[in-house]
């Protein structure tokens, strides 16, 4: 019923916790690799998931995890988080209750700043339909994403950017398709934390107001890296 499908590149620490979280689930799991070289692959093969491996670009590797899916429904998470305990029911919930919308979890930092419940709260904010302006419904890849392959097809999936595919994904849905799952996805603070949580936000905010406006990816990604 359920494919749960991951890009990763040389994961960190969360992703084994992750792991057993799903394979505790009764979940496919489809791991969609940019070719790491530490022990992601290895980690994977030990759960049993299915395994795509190719050139790293985060929209090419959901595309191809997708390939492999077996599921109606797609749950697409980022390697370095933990999800809540509860998430399984969450997700039954909103098959049952809401099949024809997308969900998405609520963002927690792995941080006891008080920067990182700043971002916390402005991530929240962001993500609520109406609380932004039409078009500004924006939540993002870290807080995954669960759509049913129908809708997934319908709309054509992600497209094979490196950036701001989860953001695409998104405006493609619209948020009168869009539902909070109610629970948290718990990320990784090291990126965040070592650029300063506000810091690496604001440049977020601004790389996504110069998309809107037009500027291509090949531009976006040369001053995000």
């Amino acid at each position: 019923m359920l494919s749960v499908i991951i890009p990763t590149l040389n994961t960190g620490d969360m992703f084994p916790v992750l792991l057993d979280q799903l394979s505790d689930a009764g979940v496919q799991i489809v791991i969609s690799d940019g070719f790491s070289d530490d022990n992601s692959l290895l980690l994977a093969a030990n759960v049993g998931a299915n395994l795509a491996i190719g050139e790293h670009s985060r929209g090419g590797q959901l595309r191809r995890g997708v390939s492999l899916a077996q599921g109606e429904w797609f749950l697409f998470l980022h390697a370095d988080c933990k999800l809540s305990e509860n998430w399984r029911e969450l997700i039954d919930d909103h098959i049952i209750s809401h099949p024809s919308k997308a969900g998405f979890f609520g963002l927690k930092y792995d941080s006891p700043k008080l920067s990182a419940r700043w971002v916390e709260l402005m991530v929240s904010w962001r993500s609520m339909p109406r609380k932004f302006p039409s078009g500004w419904t924006l939540p993002y890849g870290d807080q995954g994403l669960l759509i049913s392959r129908a809708l997934y097809n319908q709309i054509g999936g992600y497209p094979d950017w490196p950036l701001f595919e989860d953001v695409k994904i998104v405006e493609k849905i619209g948020p009168s398709r869009l539902r909070h799952l109610g629970g948290e996805i718990t990320t990784c603070h090291a990126k965040h934390e070592q650029d300063g949580f506000i810091k690496r936000g604001w440049r977020n905010f601004k790389l996504l107001r110069r998309y809107k406006r037009g500027d291509s990816i090949e531009n976006l990604m040369r001053d995000y890296n």
